[in-house]
């Protein structure tokens, strides 16, 4: 995906991963086929693909976001599988930002679901500062 945005529009300035459909059941009642499935699309995709647009985005001094839930800090049993990967994709920004390479990454977390109209609440995981 990365090759094909650079050869359409020359750069890469910002990656946004928001990705994510991980059903909400109990940690008890979910089967493994339902687990990997939701770490496959929100967490190791999200992953890949900043990996993937990395060089692209140090080149451009750009922009990466991580788009994680509340869930990865305030975790319930439905939402047990939700929360594990939340606090996953928290885990990746923090090594990804400690590269310390010129991207600047930074991880939002939605107040609850649906709220990302609304207000976010953003944490910078780097002192990068542009300029």
């Amino acid at each position: 995906m990365a090759e094909q945005t650079l050869a359409k529009c020359g750069r890469i300035d910002a990656l946004l991963n928001i990705a994510g459909a991980v059903p909400q059941i109990d940690v008890l009642e979910m089967t493994d086929e339902q687990w990997d499935a939701g770490m496959a699309l929100k967490l190791h995709g999200a992953r890949r693909l900043t990996v993937e647009a990395w060089p692209a985005l140090k080149a451009s001094k750009g922009s990466v976001v991580l788009i994680s839930g509340n869930s990865a800090i305030f975790p319930k049993a439905p939402y047990a599988a939700v929360g594990t990967i939340n606090a996953a994709i928290v885990a990746l920004a923090a090594a990804m930002n400690r590269r310390r390479e010129g991207c600047m990454l930074m991880m939002a977390f939605s107040r609850g679901r649906g709220d990302f109209g609304r207000g976010v609440h953003a944490k910078s995981y780097s002192g990068h500062r542009r300029g």
